[in-house]
């Protein structure tokens, strides 16, 4: 009797608390009504503009509505130029918490890469692990003129973000950049540019543009201070062993690259200085498009492939001396065998005529070749 007694008065209780606190049907379908005036943003762009900061959003494609929302203001501030877009807002809060990707337009990237990062980083809304970009040229043209056509902004970004890790390339997160700026001074970002689409993808709307890769941009000292070509990227990527998936023109011939890996070592004179430095390695890919009108010869194409990703490398190597930044991280691969007394604080100094050797070994697999 007890117990049934304790069972009714804790449900009483219950009962008083829930009315204390306004917890009702009509306040959960408040609440419902409050989920279903938010409108998420996914991309965001970013720009400068005379002093001030240019945003950029778009709501991307969702099920309630086949067209983004797009808004572009300029303001002081971020935090400025947020409060103006609500207020230009239809009807709904923009929301920030799903934010997908974040552009970052070239001269913006130049001049307040940092403070960027820094606004993400103090923001209570946005994510860390958000994908970043460096657009050669304005990120509010990129935003608009993707946004156009057959897809938005969003949909081509993610589309982008598949084919580069399909392809081999990396994606960086605000959180990557960031950590590499604070304990390397340098970092790299995907690079993207805005492509006319008239001619190859038809639609309605002849200013639409297609948003492509365009190599690595390169970082240092929190801001953006040149750009790697295709070719160099490739080398980048090759050092770090992320080469797997990346399509080649080799003499004619369409490769995919399967492996590879380069070792560093450096060359030290007699007082521990160091002379030089040798990249050495090998790197393996297979035929999937043989040269029109030609017979292969695969020996051939061994030692074409060795010389193309020898050049990759090397012209990798020679824009991060010409920049004096090591983004390649040759410096600490260098410190790793180094001798009794050597310091990397002399590393600036000498980095940028330092005497680098490439020597890698092409192979391609036969497996490939279906007539073999």
């Amino acid at each position: 009797m007890k117990k049934i007694s304790l069972i009714f008065t804790l449900l009483y209780l219950c009962v008083l608390l829930l009315c204390l606190t306004g917890c009702s049907g009509n306040s959960l379908y408040a609440g419902h009504q409050d989920l279903e005036r938010l409108l998420p943003i996914q991309t965001l762009g970013i720009d400068a503009s005379e002093g001030a900061i240019a945003l950029s959003v778009s709501s991307g494609i969702s099920e309630e509505s086949s067209q983004p929302l797009v808004l572009h203001t300029a303001a002081v501030g971020i935090e400025a130029a947020i409060q103006q877009l609500q207020e230009y807002s239809p009807r709904d809060e923009l929301y920030y918490a799903h934010v997908q990707c974040i552009l970052v337009g070239q001269e913006a990237a130049e001049t307040d890469l940092e403070g960027i990062l820094r606004w993400v980083e103090r923001s209570p809304d946005m994510r860390m692990g958000t994908a970043m970009f460096v657009i050669k040229g304005s990120a509010a043209q990129a935003v608009i003129t993707a946004s156009d056509g057959l897809s938005d902004v969003t949909e081509q970004l993610a589309s982008l973000e598949r084919e580069a890790r399909l392809f081999g390339r990396h994606i960086y997160s605000l959180r990557e950049i960031s950590s590499s700026l604070a304990e390397e001074n340098c970092s790299l970002c995907l690079a993207i540019e805005a492509v006319p689409t008239q001619g190859t993808v038809f639609s309605n709307d002849a200013s639409a543009s297609a948003l492509l890769p365009a190599g690595y941009a390169v970082l240092q000292d929190g801001a953006l201070i040149g750009f790697l070509s295709q070719e160099e990227s490739l080398g980048a990527d090759l050092l770090a062993g992320g080469v797997s998936g990346s399509r080649v023109i080799v003499d004619g011939n369409t490769l995919e690259l399967i492996d590879g890996s380069i070792s560093v070592r450096g060359q030290w004179g007699k007082a521990g200085d160091l002379e030089g430095l040798v990249l050495q390695g090998s790197l393996r890919a297979g035929i999937l498009e043989q040269a029109v009108g030609q017979e292969t010869d695969l020996h051939s194409l061994d030692d074409a492939l060795s010389l193309a990703a020898q050049q990759w490398l090397s012209q990798a190597v020679a824009q991060s001396q010409a920049l004096n930044c090591d983004f390649l991280r040759l410096g600490n691969a260098a410190d790793r065998d180094s001798p009794k007394g050597f310091s990397l604080d002399e590393w600036e100094d000498i980095f940028p005529t330092l005497s680098v050797t490439v020597e890698i070994e092409g192979e391609v697999d036969r497996s490939y070749d279906l007539a073999q």
